[in-house]
């Protein structure tokens, strides 16, 4: 399976780590991809970010750039969207996997990943504007369990996806068998992972 989760940010109020180390504890294997926010709230992440990419177990990918609206990257223009990608890969802590906050992603950004040869992480309702030669990685993925790194409080039981209630209130959905993979891995190493335990 991959996991991966949205939001990740150095924030007094996330305790997403600590769920995270706790998973580790608990099922060896874990690995998790994380979309991180390069400059949360006017502030650099990079220094928290340089020590997060030290556990070997969590990937680190970009999910816009300060993620102060859902919809940051629906009007990025080429211009803006080079420039910003840019910026997140000179931190030096991210693969080359992005994710725009709220699916919303413009064709200029699209050109951008394709010519740096990123993944996009996307919604399939995208699918007719992405270019076909771009990787993607979708939200039908059969190995996908998608949450948040804070909780998420919605009426619906089944969007309520922090990792605080995937553990607590639907209960993880693997076991010790389980083998867990990055994004990146679903690309790298197709040929060994066509039957995993999932």
């Amino acid at each position: 399976m991959v996991l991966d989760l949205d939001d990740f940010c150095a924030k007094p109020t996330n305790d997403c780590l600590n769920y995270l180390l706790w998973i580790k504890w608990k099922y060896p294997q874990f690995k998790v991809t994380l979309f991180a926010i390069p400059f949360y709230e006017n502030e650099t992440q990079e220094y928290f970010f340089r020590e997060v990419v030290k556990f070997d177990w969590i990937q680190l990918a970009v999910h816009g750039w300060h993620h102060s609206t859902p919809r940051e990257c629906e009007k990025w223009d080429y211009n803006t969207a080079k420039i910003l990608i840019e910026k997140a890969e000179a931190m030096g802590v991210f693969q080359k996997i992005f994710k725009a906050p709220g699916w919303q992603i413009s064709d200029d950004t699209y050109k951008v990943l394709l010519e740096k040869n990123y993944i996009v992480a996307d919604h399939n309702y995208n699918e007719e504007r992405r270019p076909k030669e771009l990787r993607a990685y979708t939200v039908d993925h059969p190995w996908l369990v998608h949450g948040h790194t804070w909780d998420i409080d919605h009426p619906d039981p089944n969007y309520r996806n922090g990792i605080r209630q995937i553990i607590e209130e639907h209960g993880v959905p693997w076991n010790m068998d389980s083998k867990f993979y990055f994004i990146s891995d679903l690309f790298a190493n197709a040929a060994e992972i066509k039957n995993p335990i999932i």
